[in-house]
């Protein structure tokens, strides 16, 4: 569906975001004309320039004693953002947490559990240690939520369990330990 404009500024930004799109569908840098580096949308020039200007802006904002995300308000004490950054980027990752656990049906597939802090996702196939390999994800968490949402969380490949089942599968071999021993037999004592 394409946007109408309704005034001439609108016009001009609503052009500008279809030719942008365009330039990208064909692996074309937006400001330019050069082939865009793959899996971005700009060429190498555009994005050491930006990466330059970044840069030079969080230099100027550390050095001012001012909050790393937006250079206007001092930072918190022991932080390097301001509250306002704070507050925006946790309600942005708690809106995220929330997003994925709605996406993979909002409680533990074994126990039930519904409570946001206890649930992970799971890896169905046990793969979770080459899946970060392959993606060059150096954890889970934030990164790994932001690939699930991006690919249109794939309900085949990963679960929602608690961090007792998830766990409780780690160290039965695959399985959770309620789907081997329903009844919760504790485990034997050692000798």
């Amino acid at each position: 569906k394409k946007e109408q404009p309704t005034d001439e500024w609108d016009f001009l930004k609503v052009i500008g975001k279809r030719h942008r799109e365009k330039k990208k569908s064909l692996g074309i840098c937006v400001t330019c004309t050069n082939p865009a580096v793959p899996g971005f949308k700009a060429c190498r020039k555009h994005l050491d320039d930006h990466k330059a200007r970044q840069k030079f802006r969080t230099d100027r904002a550390r050095e001012q004693g001012l909050c790393l995300a937006c250079g206007c308000r001092p930072q918190l004490p022991g932080y390097k953002h301001c509250r306002v950054c704070k507050d925006r980027s946790k309600d942005y990752w708690e809106n995220l947490r929330r997003e994925v656990r709605d996406a993979y049906g909002g409680c533990c597939r074994c126990c039930g559990e519904t409570g946001i802090l206890f649930l992970t996702v799971d890896h169905v196939l046990n793969d979770g240690a080459s899946h970060r390999r392959h993606l060059k994800m150096s954890g889970a968490g934030h990164t790994f939520y932001l690939w699930l949402k991006k690919s249109g969380f794939p309900q085949d490949e990963f679960q929602l369990l608690c961090m007792q089942c998830n766990w409780g599968k780690k160290m039965n071999g695959g399985t959770c330990p309620h789907q081997t021993d329903p009844v919760g037999h504790p485990l034997p004592k050692r000798s």
